[in-house]
């Protein structure tokens, strides 16, 4: 009896999958989890402007030139501690287990910032949605932004 309770249990939790799953498709748009599961060749490469330009674009962020220039700024091209020890790009904090967020590879905090920031952003000009965040405490943020996205790869 216990087993065809589980049995049933587990049909209802594959049906239900499979209706959501079936619904987000029908919407034409991925679902994150979809998303993620493809890997394109450039990011097997080194964490680098075009790699992330190209990541940003492959997973659907809305400016990702803005957003590739905001890594290299946030990352000190690639390099910071925050970079090297959590894959994390951006800087995003968790203010809850008050450390940064920790990702298993740099495409996952494209993936958080999508979820974490631009989920955030309505209309208008993605610079004045990142003053009224704000997205950092420099006062030059954003005007550093706009000189590194100026010089990206194009």
């Amino acid at each position: 009896m216990r087993q065809q309770i589980i049995n049933i249990l587990l049909f209802t939790l594959i049906i239900g999958l499979g209706i959501y799953v079936y619904l987000d498709h029908d919407t034409g748009e991925q679902s994150i989890a979809e998303i993620r599961l493809e890997q394109p060749e450039f990011l097997l490469g080194e964490p680098n402007a075009e790699n992330m330009l190209l990541a940003c674009k492959h997973y659907g962020v809305k400016y990702p030139e803005i957003v590739t220039a905001q890594a290299i700024l946030e990352s000190g091209n690639f390099k910071s501690r925050v970079f090297r020890e959590y894959n994390n790009p951006f800087g995003l904090y968790n203010s809850r287990e008050k450390d940064y967020f920790k990702f298993n590879h740099w495409s996952d905090a494209i993936l958080a910032y999508r979820t974490k920031v631009e989920y955030k952003y309505g209309e208008g000009d993605y610079y004045e949605f990142l003053k009224y965040l704000p997205y950092a405490e420099d006062t030059e943020y954003i005007s550093k932004v706009k000189s590194i996205e100026s010089n990206l790869p194009p």
